[in-house]
């Protein structure tokens, strides 16, 4: 499935928990068609939204987020996120998806090249 284009039927309304190695904290990714929101896990309690940001699939990479296509471009094999940090200057991050099952999500991030694995924690479509 590396390369091809997703529908956004797998992404949204579902919990993924990403994996890492340290299990005292985690983060938990939820897409909703607009937004992406992250929170915080801690020792099993879940924190308010830590970072919510808009997004839009793409079938290509692009230089510029184009906000006209949140909620509306629903297919692609990028994610492309709109970062407006409390500190740091906005900027746009895209992820490949490399992978995605009805229990699993694979993403790399194209600046850096860093590799997030998630599993899926709660499918809110059901």
């Amino acid at each position: 499935m590396h390369g091809q284009s997703y529908d956004h039927s797998m992404l949204i309304k579902k919990e993924w928990k990403m994996l890492i190695p340290n299990k005292s904290f985690n983060f938990i990714t939820l897409f909703n068609g607009k937004e992406e929101r992250i929170r915080l896990f801690e020792n099993g309690v879940k924190s308010k939204d830590v970072i919510r940001s808009s997004y839009y699939l793409s079938d290509k990479i692009v230089e510029k987020f184009q906000p006209e296509l949140v909620g509306k471009s629903y297919k692609g094999k990028y994610i492309v996120v709109y970062r407006k940090p409390l500190i740091a200057e906005e900027f746009i991050d895209i992820f490949e998806i490399l992978e995605i099952t009805e229990k699993s999500l694979k993403l790399k991030q194209l600046k850096g090249g860093a590799i997030f694995e998630y599993v899926l924690l709660k499918d809110k479509n059901k």
